[in-house]
């Protein structure tokens, strides 16, 4: 069994023999070529450098890139999808996304396509299902590649414990944020479950979801049923029990009741992995939504915090 594999590069040094400047005073011209391999995690070498680009491995199978074709191969470096797709990301539930020229498809494993490239673009599977992409509209596919949701919405997310995200009548702002129009869930059929009238929403996660009324961030059950009233600045999925809230200007976690479990002192806090949240305090977030500044840290359940030093 070999041990997950790293990618690593090496620069090749070319001589362009054939050029004027091979015989020039200054000696030849030497061009670093960037080439990527694979090692293990104790260094050794598994798949020597060859490739243009090299991703990592999903399903046992890797994206590789030479010149400016992709393709796919597996864990001893056999080729295994030749290099033929303008675009190709990685596998996930037996299924990849792959593009040639403008439009996106899927393929399986063996390098058959599921759906032909024909949808502007298209998302990884997810609970046997994807979202796909036509001009601004979005539905789902399953993995036939037959459309079991009618490509119709402004925004759809992943299928998450049974039920996706979907959106009406927003619009895309300069960050490819939606803006605008409601939100609501719909089961893997089409049929609206929770209806479409929520501000702003997160997906489900552990039976709950966020949900935005009125400028305020609550929590409901997977009937539409209010869990935990709308009462908080911003608000993202549980996991592990424990949600990130931001309440006033300062983030700080809860539990499935709403009891406050770890007070509200951060300037940033995310989800639970592991028996720790990562947090920050003095940092702030730039017009794309990235933190920038501030000293990080992981909080525990008990709120005991690492900061990085």
């Amino acid at each position: 069994m070999l041990k997950n594999l790293y990618f690593i590069f090496f620069f090749l040094l070319i001589i362009p023999i054939n050029s004027p400047s091979y015989c020039e005073e200054q000696g030849p011209q030497l061009q670093p070529v960037a080439k990527y391999g694979y090692s293990d995690s104790s260094g050794k070498m598994i798949i020597k450098p060859q490739f243009d680009y090299a991703g990592e491995f999903f399903d046992g199978i890797a994206v590789i890139g030479i010149g400016s074709k992709y393709g796919y191969i597996d864990k001893t470096g056999k080729m295994i999808i030749e290099t033929q797709f303008d675009e190709a990301m990685e596998f996930y539930e037996g299924a990849a996304v792959v593009r040639k020229g403008e439009k996106y498809g899927y393929i399986d494993k063996s390098g058959k396509f599921i759906c032909e490239t024909k949808f502007d673009f298209a998302y990884n599977f997810s609970e046997g299902y994807a979202v796909v992409q036509s001009g601004q509209k979005y539905g789902y596919i399953d993995k036939t590649g037959k459309t079991v949701v009618d490509v119709k919405f402004e925004d759809a997310w992943d299928f998450s414990e049974g039920l996706g995200l979907i959106n009406a009548g927003g619009k895309m702002n300069e960050q490819g944020i939606i803006t605008g129009g409601k939100w609501g869930y719909i089961d893997k059929t089409g049929k609206s479950v929770i209806e479409i009238k929520y501000d702003r929403a997160w997906s489900f996660s552990e039976g709950l979801a966020p949900v935005m009324t009125k400028d305020k961030w609550g929590y409901i059950d997977k009937t539409g049923k209010v869990i935990i009233e709308p009462k908080f600045v911003q608000a993202i999925p549980f996991s592990e029990g424990l949600a990130a809230v931001k309440i006033k200007n300062k983030w700080g976690y809860i539990d499935k009741t709403g009891k406050v479990i770890i007070e509200p002192k951060f300037d940033w806090a995310d989800s639970f992995s592991n028996g720790k949240g990562p947090v920050n305090t003095g940092g702030k977030m730039n017009k794309y939504g990235e933190l920038v500044g501030g000293k990080n840290g992981s909080v525990d359940k008990s709120g005991h915090v690492d900061w990085e030093k």
